[in-house]
């Protein structure tokens, strides 16, 4: 008779605790996914916070958190995700009453972009195993992947013939009593604007940078035409770092720029269009621009956003741009004509000579 009425008890204890998790299982329960940094740079590391709370007394023995991103972002513990066109995440915890959990997950910055969490499935099981409950928490948190410098050195070559024709376009316009900062000598520079000071302490020849300087614009055209081809994918991409790079060490010296492009931003999905932007306070702002461009198959032609002829007074326009088709050259040299103008073409292995007409200047950049 004494086991018949444990075997009751037991019947009944398993059955109430099953309508208790029925109804109360998710009370009190949260989970929470946040990027502890809003950006990183390709090839660093950074980390994903996951949180999980059971604010109540029922316990959760078992609970299961998961989530799916781009595998752009490649996560150190390969035991609990999975991967193939994106990355598949779970991650079980095991949740007492009223406790909450957090762990971190570190990851590596893959590749370029912009990342986005925007739901967070989580199952849990009842303490007998027997039963089992879904629910899904929508997710706020996004992280941008800048684009990794390129060498300085060798910017340094597009980036002094972009001051130099900033410069000598015009050196009639120079205020000496408006200084605006500094930047290194070049062989065009009279030594009066040599800052002896400046050039003592950091044992370099620096000049004055003025104002006349800071009312140039360099509009930026970036061809993101061709995906999914390997080759074509990573000279995009280099193309994207060299335009990034330029664009920093720009605006830095106080050239405002604009950026224009026939890739899609994955915010508007338009094509990338940045006004005019000046100062190293818009660098950043700039890095997650480059950050969301996307590259596509049959964009506009990248010519179609040359500036018009009326507009190109007082600019230097960069070209960053993979192809070499005849007709873009053709385009290029037309609106080079007498303006200076510098096309950059990332490449891999041997380049063609092309001729550089007008004020036309090319640059072989090698991925």
């Amino acid at each position: 008779m004494a086991v018949l009425w444990i075997l009751l008890l037991a019947v009944g204890l398993y059955l109430l605790l099953g309508l208790l998790y029925r109804r109360f299982w998710n009370k009190g329960l949260r989970a929470q996914l946040t990027f502890t940094q809003e950006y990183g740079v390709e090839g660093q590391e950074s980390t994903l916070r996951e949180v999980v709370e059971n604010d109540k007394l029922l316990p959760l023995p078992a609970v299961e958190i998961s989530f799916h991103m781009d595998k752009g972002l490649q996560f150190s513990q390969g035991d609990n995700s999975s991967v193939s066109d994106a990355t598949y995440r779970r991650d079980i915890f095991a949740l007492g009453p009223r406790q909450r959990i957090t762990r971190s997950l570190d990851f590596v910055c893959g590749r370029r972009g912009y990342y986005r969490i925007d739901e967070a499935g989580l199952l849990a099981r009842d303490l007998a195993m027997s039963q089992q409950f879904l629910i899904a928490f929508p997710q706020n948190t996004s992280f941008y992947v800048l684009p990794r410098p390129v060498d300085a050195q060798r910017i340094a070559i597009p980036f002094s013939q972009l001051m130099g024709s900033v410069i000598s376009k015009k050196r009639v316009y120079d205020d000496p009593l408006e200084f605006a900062g500094l930047r290194g000598y070049s062989r065009d520079d009279p030594m009066k604007y040599i800052y002896w000071k400046a050039t003592a302490r950091e044992g370099e020849l620096l000049v004055n940078l003025h104002e006349s300087t800071l009312s140039q614009t360099v509009t930026l055209l970036v061809d993101m035409e061709g995906k999914g081809v390997q080759q074509a994918d990573v000279l995009n991409e280099e193309g994207v770092r060299v335009a990034a790079s330029l664009c920093r060490g720009l605006l830095s010296a106080g050239i405002q720029v604009e950026v224009y492009s026939n890739g899609t931003d994955v915010l508007t999905g338009k094509p990338l269009a940045v006004g005019r932007v000046a100062g190293a306070g818009s660098v950043l702002s700039l890095q997650k621009k480059f950050a969301c461009l996307q590259a596509g198959n049959g964009l506009p032609p990248i010519q179609s956003f040359f500036p018009a002829p009326g507009e190109g007074e007082g600019r230097l326009l960069v070209l960053i741009s993979r192809s070499q088709r005849e007709d873009l050259c053709q385009d290029l040299a037309a609106w080079a004509g007498k303006r200076p103008c510098l096309h950059i073409v990332p490449y891999l292995a041997e380049h063609p000579d092309l001729p550089e007409p007008g004020g036309l200047r090319r640059l072989w950049w090698q991925a």
